[in-house]
């Protein structure tokens, strides 16, 4: 009996190294495709604006191996590793997946589409905001952030966005839709190239309508394209028009791929040198988890060989057990059916409600941008409506402190019309005075020149009489009267 139930315990042990094995190959494939996508995603993206790539990309390498190795020292499969990892995976798909569709939401800029086609808008509105911001947009997509191994995603499980007893994810991740994006856009643009002969004309309609200036600009960089290369080509058939030119091309050219060969070659030596050396410290490590292994298990089994009987005997319990579990999974399996008929016919009501739900959505968003339309056009209204009220109040004012200006002014302006008629009459007045006064003294002046005339006729007379002039007798006369 002891050496059945040693037997019973071996596979057990086999198929937990078995599991450990798996967990082990899952990690290893994972590491390898994560760093393969590291690696090319050098290719089609730019490193944030503050990082290059070989630093990035070797720290990312660094750490993504620390903790693919810390994985591998585990003696017990762990989920969270593998979510990790699997959620590093899907972020740096997302990030390629962004690189390709970058150029598309470029040259749907360039071709001037208004409408983004579906899946692309976001990635459209972030290229617009690019080019208003920047003279010349970058020519490869530049990542937001590196994504790291200890990032969160769509395989975390956050027991806050979901009910409780209720594990079921409702909606996919973000990659199937970035995914069913691009192959629409490499569906679309298969389409658009085929739709194109090669020397014939492009007949396709856009749906912008483009000008007679831009046509003119485009023709002329065509024909200065056309004419340099023109120009290169017969500089370039006239320097090859000997053998030995023809011959030094080739040898040239074939020089070129084999060393072009020789670096993929020595980069893909390194690489498997790397991962040589790699596996050769995981195999070390494996051989020596297994030795541990090997000794722990013989020593739990020395220990616990008295339990047996009691392990053989709650066995037969649990086989009876389970005759009748199978018995009522009978049961179940026939309930199970039933419940998933139910769910089909559920299924197919929630999908019809779905689409009446859809439908009343889309037609309650078009009433809601009408209605914000009418209310933004309302809003402009009232707004001019108010400035016209405005204006005329200020206006109204404005005229009535005029009017009452105007008034002041006429008042003072009358008050000055009476004061200057005023003084018009009083300088009348002294006018008329003044001219007396002159006729007065003009009279005055007369009477002098005459009295001047008969002084001199008398000193005439009173010297030819007396013979002295008369200058002594008034200085004597004035004498006598000043004593």
């Amino acid at each position: 009996m002891v050496v059945a139930d040693v037997n019973l315990q071996q596979p057990q042990g086999e198929r937990s190294d078995e599991l450990l094995e798996k967990y082990r190959c899952i990690i290893t494939r994972l590491r390898l495709d994560i760093r393969f996508l590291i690696h090319s995603l050098a290719e089609f993206s730019e490193p944030p604006e503050t990082d290059e790539w070989e630093p990035l990309a070797a720290e990312a390498e660094r750490q993504l191996q620390d903790f693919a190795a810390m994985a591998m020292k585990e003696r017990l499969p762990s989920v969270a590793t593998i979510v990790s990892m699997l959620n590093l995976r899907d972020s740096l798909l997302m990030a390629m997946i962004d690189s390709i569709l970058y150029w598309q939401a470029v040259l749907h800029l360039e071709l001037r589409r208004e409408t983004p086609p579906e899946g692309m808008a976001r990635l459209q509105e972030q290229v617009k905001m690019m080019a208003t911001k920047m003279d010349k947009l970058p020519e490869l997509y530049v990542l937001p952030h590196f994504p790291k191994v200890t990032d969160c995603g769509p395989y975390t499980y956050d027991k806050s966005q979901h009910a409780m007893g209720n594990d079921v994810v409702s909606e996919p991740s973000t990659l199937p839709g970035r995914f069913r994006t691009l192959f629409i856009e490499m569906h679309s643009m298969e389409k658009h190239l085929r739709r194109m002969k090669f020397g014939a004309s492009v007949k396709w309609k856009p749906n912008s309508h483009v000008r007679s200036e831009d046509l003119r600009k485009e023709i002329t960089v065509l024909f200065d394209k056309f004419s340099k290369l023109d120009h290169e080509l017969q500089t370039s058939k006239a320097q090859r028009h000997t053998p030995w030119d023809q011959r030094i091309e080739q040898l040239n050219t074939k020089i070129q791929e084999k060393e072009l060969t020789h670096s993929q070659l020595l980069h893909s030596k390194h690489k498997l040198e790397s991962e040589l050396t790699f596996l050769r410290a995981d195999h070390n490590n494996v051989q020596k988890e297994l030795q541990e292994l090997k000794e722990r298990n013989q020593k739990v089994t020395n220990e616990n060989l008295p339990r047996l009987e009691k392990i053989k005997v709650l066995l037969k319990e649990t086989w009876s057990e389970v005759d009748s579990l199978t018995a009522d999974a009978a049961m179940l399996s026939a309930m199970f059916r039933q419940q998933v008929v139910e769910y089909e016919s559920a299924v197919t009501v929630r999908d019809a409600v779905f689409s009446e739900l859809s439908k009343v959505q889309n037609e309650l968003r078009e009433k809601n941008t009408k209605t914000v339309y009418k209310e933004k056009e309302l809003q402009k209204k009232e707004t001019l409506y108010q400035r016209t009220v405005d204006a005329r109040r200020d206006i109204l004012e404005s005229y009535q402190r005029q009017k009452t200006a105007i008034k002041e002014v006429e008042e003072r302006h009358e008050i000055q019309n009476e004061v200057w008629l005023d003084l018009q009459a009083e300088a009348e007045q002294r006018d008329d005075y003044i001219k007396d006064l002159r006729s007065q003294i003009n009279a005055a002046n007369k009477k002098i020149d005459l009295l001047e005339q008969q002084k001199k006729l008398y000193m005439q007379e009173f010297r030819k009489k007396v013979g002295k002039p008369c200058g002594m007798l008034l200085e004597q006369l004035k004498r006598k009267t000043n004593s």
